[in-house]
């Protein structure tokens, strides 16, 4: 059973970095509340969020897989980014890139096809 979620842990990448974090005494939770006052990214969570809206709502397939296109390339960045920053042991700046790609993999989840 161990086994198990020791596997399932490392097969998903948001959990293995989250781990990684753990293990190296990263405070996620103390850190997690930096991330919410960063306004440079709260605008650009605002910025995305307004425009999956409008997409979706527009309904306009077009414009949808562009958005779909766009936020998948800025995912795979920002993975190819911690891999980085994890192997440089720079843990700030994976927490960051890491609330990154959580926010960008639950974009991905909402966008219509």
């Amino acid at each position: 059973m161990y086994i198990n979620k020791c596997y399932k842990t490392l097969k998903n990448s948001t959990k293995r970095i989250k781990y990684i974090l753990k293990i190296n005494g990263f405070n996620i939770k103390k850190n997690k509340e930096k991330i919410c006052f960063n306004k440079k990214f709260l605008k650009k969570q605002y910025k995305y969020y307004k425009k999956l809206e409008k997409i979706n709502n527009s309904k306009n397939k077009e414009k949808i897989e562009k958005f779909y296109i766009k936020i998948n390339n800025l995912l795979k960045k920002n993975k190819k980014k911690i891999r980085i920053t994890l192997s440089k042991k720079l843990w700030k700046n994976s927490f960051f890139i890491f609330q990154k790609i959580i926010f960008l993999k639950k974009i991905k989840e909402k966008i219509k096809n």
